[in-house]
């Protein structure tokens, strides 16, 4: 947005192993956006999220990210978080092209030959 660019990032630790399912450990991320500035390369924030980021887009004024488990609308200049939406198991949404309109999310997979949906509304 603006002179600023968001993307998600990954550091040393954000990977855990918990459990031991069926076919082993599992394993979660942390997860976190980064902002820096087009003009001098500063970083000017970074939201923690609880989740490694699966999807991200813009609706306007805001920036939300798909994780697991939400949706997270974040103020752009800020990094704060303005608002959640609880979901459940987009796990298998990886990675996803986020859409937003009128309060509905489009995420579009990478590889819709699979058993999961190519396209999943939620709303």
């Amino acid at each position: 947005m603006g002179d600023l660019l968001i993307a998600p990032a990954v550091k040393p630790g954000d990977e855990h192993s918990y459990g031991n399912g069926r076919w082993g450990p599992s394993v979660g991320y942390d997860g976190r956006l980064v902002a820096y500035s087009l003009t001098d390369g500063t970083r000017k924030w970074t939201a923690e999220l609880d989740e490694k980021v699966r999807g991200i887009t813009l609706d306007g004024t805001g920036l939300w990210t798909l994780t697991d488990q939400e949706l997270t609308r974040i103020d752009p200049r800020t990094g704060h978080r303005t608002s959640n939406l609880s979901i459940h198991n987009a796990r298998q949404l990886d990675p996803v092209q986020l859409w937003a309109q009128d309060g509905l999310f489009a995420c579009v997979t990478a590889d819709g030959t699979d058993d999961d949906p190519p396209v999943l509304v939620l709303g």
